[in-house]
């Protein structure tokens, strides 16, 4: 009986873990918005690479992402990040925009320090946010980018001057292998005006010319934020 009831005093302490750090992500990002898109989750994006590094997507059922839903999140990916038997100790993340296939300049990033419990749990393992939440008014909207690891949240976040859309398609890797150093592509959001339907394609850059407006999150780990 004392065992049980120390496993329900250990669940119970892992999930307020949970809820904190999330409510801290979302707290720094929420606006409750009057303007809102249709937001469609398409088939994911193939595994880029092969390598040691490797970063899933977590699983849509996992309670993370009811949480943030709840908060009034638009689109959101969540990933973990398994360091394999590397020497890790950083990760830079950014979200490159597109327009009309053209390149426009990042519109956010953030890196951070990487730290690792010898024990191995998933619950240990960093996990990866990229959010975004609609404004009062006008065009602006509020994205996060974060890393949650070891009760610690680092935090990037950017008021982002969308143009005018009516859908928007988000696409992100289920799995992703890299090396040191190497630059990946966790996930797409496109956003369409006036188009009857917006198709999915496995292909990013085939995205990024298919599409009126394009942002691709990016990252790099490195063992010290030198690449």
């Amino acid at each position: 009986m004392k065992s049980k009831e120390t496993d329900k005093r250990v669940v119970k302490a892992g999930t307020t873990r949970i809820l904190l750090a999330l409510s801290y992500i979302c707290v720094l990002v929420l606006l409750a918005g009057c303007q809102q898109s249709t937001v469609t989750y398409s088939e994911d994006l193939p595994e880029e690479r092969v390598g040691s590094i490797s970063i899933d997507l977590l699983d849509t059922s996992d309670e993370e992402y009811s949480i943030v839903s709840a908060t009034g999140a638009e689109a959101k990916m969540i990933f973990l990040l398994d360091p394999g038997e590397e020497k890790v100790g950083h990760i830079k993340l950014w979200v490159d925009h597109y327009v009309n296939g053209e390149k426009q300049e990042s519109v956010m990033g953030m890196g951070t320090t990487l730290t690792f419990n010898l024990e191995s749990s998933d619950e240990l393992l960093p996990k990866i946010y990229w959010t975004t939440y609609p404004s009062w008014e006008g065009k602006q909207e509020n994205w996060a980018l974060a890393v949650r690891q070891q009760g610690g949240v680092s935090t990037g976040r950017s008021v982002i001057q969308g143009s005018d859309f009516d859908s928007t398609l988000t696409q992100p890797v289920m799995h992703l292998s890299l090396n040191l150093g190497d630059t990946g592509t966790l996930g797409v959001l496109a956003r369409n005006k006036d188009r009857s339907s917006v198709d999915s394609n496995v292909d990013v850059e085939k995205m990024i010319q298919d599409h009126q407006e394009v942002y691709v999150l990016r990252c790099v780990i490195s063992t010290n934020g030198e690449t």
